[in-house]
């Protein structure tokens, strides 16, 4: 299972200091990676991240992120690893 601290800092490097809002998400189970691309609205600047090691999915899925700040509102309720007894 994914680390909410590793999903976090995933969407912390794409978001480029909240300046790429929306990106899409992509599963790759041949390579075991979860990755991303977004552009900024002036479509100036694309940028690509990967995770790698991502083998929650058992087969490849494209996720539209519309919104990351939701994305990062819908994890803050979750424990992270050193809130585990």
């Amino acid at each position: 299972m994914i680390k909410k601290e590793t999903l976090l800092r995933f969407i912390n490097k794409y978001t480029l200091g909240d300046t790429i809002k929306s990106v899409n998400w992509k599963t790759v189970i041949a390579e075991k990676a979860l990755k991303s691309r977004g552009e900024l609205e002036a479509k100036t600047f694309i940028m690509d991240v990967t995770l790698t090691g991502f083998e929650e999915f058992s087969e490849d899925v494209r996720i539209p992120i519309a919104s990351t700040q939701k994305v990062k509102a819908l994890l803050s309720p979750l424990k992270t690893k050193s809130q585990y007894h």
